[in-house]
């Protein structure tokens, strides 16, 4: 929310700006309005900002009740510079690999990379920032 010229409040929505910012205790923090798996766009956080392909993140986090466990799902939006997304929810290992694989295609650094790692959800985000960094230095 923002505060308009007659001291009115004005809320932005994704689809309204391509990005916005802010600097909270030194730390910044940044937002981009890209496209996700559940259709429309949404303010998500950058991964990776690069010249040939990028990646972008949201998270679901859900508490449980009564006891019942709680979780946290992940969604990517990776994006080249001629504008393709790919758009990855929650999927299996194998599943996730295979869609990489055929949108980083033209990368035989990527199709390397892809094939030796992935392979635990715990490294998944140091593993997607090194396969994105070797399309961008390509």
């Amino acid at each position: 929310i923002v505060m308009g010229e007659a001291n009115e409040s004005v809320k932005f929505k994704p689809s309204d700006i391509a990005a916005y910012g802010f600097t909270f205790e030194e730390i910044i923090y940044q937002f981009y309005s890209k496209p996700t798996k559940k259709g429309g766009n949404k303010f998500l956080t950058p991964i990776v900002i690069g010249p040939k392909t990028s990646l972008f993140q949201y998270s679901i986090y859900t508490s449980g009740s009564g006891g019942s466990l709680s979780s946290n799902q992940t969604f990517y939006t990776f994006e080249k510079a001629d504008g393709s997304n790919l758009l990855l929810g929650v999927l299996g290992i194998k599943k996730f690999k295979a869609e990489l694989k055929a949108f980083y295609k033209e990368s035989p650094a990527a199709q390397k990379l892809i094939d030796e790692r992935l392979n635990d959800w715990l490294s998944q985000k140091k593993d997607l920032i090194d396969i994105l960094s070797a399309v961008n230095k390509q």
